[in-house]
């Protein structure tokens, strides 16, 4: 296989990119070449994760990381064996979602309008004249992802506007979830939510890996990384690990919230096992599709599912974790 001119230019400025890590130490830019070009010979592409993963990071071992090609792979593969698409629409609509977690006794958001090409179902009577204004209502439309079409409405006039932006959209009113006082305590800018991976075999469902999703003043409204969130992997215990990361390579990991200045490292999850419990429970009721990755919030009262994501963001997963390649590669065996 020969490298193409724009790859290996390609190659050479993922070297040029800043290391991430504040008080590492980084490979040398001869070894960073050397893993990399290892990456393009068995991948066939150029690693674009590679300082986001902390690849260059000294006693890193590139190998251990599963590659998004490889997932997608081994995904197709599992629908043509499985025939599970159809299943898959219950994660990829917020309304159909919404009803998935009702006929399942799902603890999830309620959900107050539903609109649909500027029609409007009224599925809670008067909660918007009694609420709006009083607490946070959010739009969201009923297919899409990254929190960008998510509104938080506080006022009539901001829900008059979507009304008139979205009135050729599928989109939902739901009402705004609020975090316990100890995850408030991190970020109170908006809902932060873990996303917890979880793996089906067809009958056992097993965790893969989970995160906090946080908000920050950059992301405003939504916790998402690709809105200016950050990210940060949780343990076994339902500690917060050290690193919290961003989905930009050029821009630093931090072991402290760049706005309540709050240290990550040993940070505690509230109802941790009961937001795992929570998941697995959901993945049992669609125990067919073999991976799902749940957003779930914890309150003041328990934990609620906000949603399921069947692609549930492989980079975030390995930027907080680390390789992830022997865990995926064993679960795969099973089903293949």
């Amino acid at each position: 296989m020969k490298i193409t001119i724009d790859q290996y230019k390609r190659l050479m400025s993922i070297l040029d990119r800043p290391f991430l890590y504040p008080g590492c130490v980084r490979k040398s830019r001869l070894q960073r070449f050397i893993d990399n070009f290892k990456w393009w010979a068995i991948n066939g592409r150029v690693n674009e994760d590679d300082n986001l993963y902390g690849i260059d990071l000294v006693g890193v071992d590139w190998s251990t990381f599963l590659t998004h090609r490889q997932r997608i792979i081994d995904m197709d593969d599992a629908r043509k064996k499985f025939k599970y698409d159809q299943l898959l629409n219950i994660l990829d609509n917020k309304y159909l979602f919404a009803l998935f977690c009702q006929n399942n006794n799902l603890p999830h958001p309620t959900i107050l309008e539903f609109y649909s090409n500027g029609k409007r179902e009224i599925l809670v009577e008067g909660f918007l004249e009694k609420h709006l204004g009083k607490q946070n209502i959010f739009c969201k439309q009923t297919t899409g992802c990254g929190g960008y079409n998510v509104k938080c409405i506080k006022n009539k006039e901001q829900l008059d506007l979507i009304r008139t932006e979205w009135s050729d959209k599928e989109y939902i009113l739901q009402e705004g979830v609020t975090n316990d006082s100890i995850l408030s305590s991190l970020n109170n800018k908006s809902l932060n939510t873990i996303r917890c991976v979880t793996l089906s075999d067809g009958e056992k469902i097993s965790v893969f890996a989970a995160v906090l999703r946080c908000g920050t003043s950059d992301s405003g409204d939504v916790d998402n990384v690709s809105s200016g969130g950050i990210v940060i992997g949780i343990d076994d215990s339902g500690k917060l690990m050290k690193w919290g990361n961003y989905d930009n390579p050029l821009k630093e990991k931090r072991t402290v919230h760049p706005d309540s200045n709050i240290e990550f490292l040993g940070f505690e999850i509230p109802h941790f096992k009961d937001a795992i419990n929570t998941a697995i429970r959901a993945h049992q009721c669609i125990k067919d599709v073999p991976s799902i990755g749940w957003d779930v919030a914890i309150t003041e009262s328990g934990t609620i599912l906000i949603e399921g994501n069947y692609d549930w963001g492989l980079q975030i997963m390995q930027m907080c974790h680390g390789g992830l390649k022997k865990q995926w590669d064993e679960f795969v065996k099973v089903w293949k």
